[in-house]
């Protein structure tokens, strides 16, 4: 990644993580799925960098011992831009990383299921998907879920929105200084009090499908 486009580059990306508990309740969460080493296809909207199926899929991602290896498939219904698709996957930091062109947006439909099988879903209960970080300007509409979890100081603005609830980073911050947005963080289990108000955790029951729809500027 270049320097020059160092902030840019992070700002449209969308940051999340799977966990068996809400990591904005928690320092640590021992069901952490394992995106740190984790094997995934990169073709999201057919964009690349892989070839074959549209679609990303982060591998192998539990830590569960009694129970069957999990993939996150994710798949984009409506058309979806990014400048940097080589981007999206796993990041340095283990966070689930999907980019987007600033000014667009995309529907996601993301699915938990049984390792290798593409198709066959998951054997799971509750569990929980946050999304870590959310910058200025970016809007998360979600349905389906049981719950959610936000900070104390949180950031993030709730309201129904036409297919869902919506969760919004306005653009003006109010937290961390005057003009000072939030930094990519570095540790994916335990956020500093910032990362945790520019972030929401949602709670959802069985595997999925979920659909989603993620804006930027």
């Amino acid at each position: 990644m270049a320097m020059a486009r160092e902030r840019t580059s992070f700002r449209p990306a969308l940051l999340l993580m799977v966990l068996m508990g809400p990591l904005l309740a928690y320092a640590q969460s021992s069901g952490v799925l394992r995106f740190s080493d984790s094997i995934f296809h990169s073709n999201l909207g057919d964009l690349g960098p892989d070839e074959g199926e549209p679609s990303l899929i982060i591998g192998n991602v539990t830590d569960a011992v009694d129970g069957p290896l999990i993939d996150l498939l994710i798949i984009a219904t409506t058309p979806y831009s990014t400048e940097q698709p080589e981007l999206n996957g796993v990041n340095e930091n283990n966070f689930g990383v999907i980019t987007l062109e600033g000014g667009t947006s995309v529907e996601l439909v993301l699915e938990l299921l049984e390792a290798n099988t593409v198709s066959t879903p998951a054997d799971i209960g509750s569990w929980y998907l946050t999304f870590v970080n959310l910058q200025n300007g970016t809007d998360i509409t979600v349905s389906g879920y049981k719950n959610h979890y936000l900070s104390e100081d949180t950031l993030i603005e709730v309201s129904e929105g036409v297919n869902g609830t919506l969760f919004s980073k306005p653009p003006i911050p109010r937290f961390g200084g005057p003009g000072e947005p939030a930094r990519a963080p570095i540790n994916a289990v335990n956020l500093t009090e910032i990362e945790k108000a520019h972030s929401v955790s949602l709670e959802f029951e069985g595997p999925g499908p979920i659909v989603i729809t993620y804006s930027g500027t």
